[in-house]
C-alpha cells in the first residue's frame, strides 16, 4: 500500500496508482509469491497499517531480480519512490515521463489508443461456455449483481453536491478541514437524502 495511503493525514490524488503500478510491474516480473515489500508477519496475519509504512520506509529499494533487464529495474525502482513528489509520475512531466521510459520504448502509445495493436493471447471465442468457465472469478452472475447495486444507489442531494464545491483534488493542496467535510458527508443517509444518522444521545 502507499506510504501516503498509510499515514492517511491528507488526502491524494493519483499518486498511490504509479505506486501501485510499480507493485504489478514487480510481481508480474519477481513471480506469483513476491512482494516488493511485506505486509505479513511471520504468522501469517496482516501488519498494521503503521507497522506496513515502517516495513517500507526502512526497506526504501525493494530487492530487484538481477537477472531483470536494466529498463525494468530502473522503472520499479522509480514508481516504488517512498516520497510521492519524486516518484515516476507525479514529477513535473506527469505521465508522459512514465510513456517516455525505456522500459515502454517498444510500445506505440498512439496504436494503443486507437487499438490497433495485435494482442499477444487471444483466448478462443467459446472460452467462457467451456469448462473452464467454472474457474472465471467474475461470472455472469456478479456482474449482474453489480450492475444492480449501481442502479440502485440513490443519487447525491443538492446539500451532498455542496459539501465539495470547493473541493481541491491534488494532494498537496488539500486542506485539512476538508476531512470535516467527508466526516459530514459519511453522517449522511444516501438512501434518504441529507438527514443525519441519530446521534448516541438522541
Amino acid at each position: 500500500m502507499p506510504p501516503e495511503v498509510l499515514t492517511a493525514q491528507m488526502g491524494y490524488s493519483v499518486s498511490p496508482d504509479f505506486w501501485c503500478m510499480g507493485v504489478c510491474i514487480y510481481r508480474l516480473l519477481h513471480g506469483q509469491h513476491s512482494w516488493p515489500f511485506p505486509f505479513k508477519d511471520h504468522q501469517g496475519a496482516l501488519l498494521s497499517p503503521q507497522k506496513m509504512l515502517e516495513s517500507v520506509e526502512k526497506i526504501r529499494i525493494p530487492p530487484i531480480d538481477k537477472r531483470l533487464p536494466q529498463e525494468a529495474a530502473e522503472i520499479i525502482q522509480e514508481l516504488l519512490v517512498f516520497e510521492w513528489t519524486e516518484r515516476l509520475g507525479s514529477r513535473k512531466k506527469g505521465v508522459a515521463e512514465i510513456k517516455a521510459h525505456s522500459f515502454f520504448e517498444h510500445i506505440d502509445w498512439g496504436k494503443l489508443r486507437t487499438r490497433d495493436i495485435a494482442p499477444g493471447f487471444v483466448p478462443p471465442a467459446d472460452a467462457l461456455y467451456s469448462e473452464a468457465a467454472d474457474k472465471i472469478t467474475i461470472t455472469k452472475w456478479a456482474v449482474e449483481q453489480f450492475n444492480m447495486a449501481e442502479e440502485n444507489k440513490a443519487p447525491l442531494t443538492d446539500q451532498q453536491q455542496a459539501l465539495f464545491r470547493d473541493w481541491q483534488y491534488s494532494r498537496s493542496s488539500v486542506k485539512p478541514a476538508e476531512q470535516t467535510l467527508l466526516d459530514q458527508f459519511m453522517a449522511m443517509n444516501p438512501q434518504v437524502g441529507c438527514t443525519p444518522k441519530p446521534s448516541p444521545a438522541a
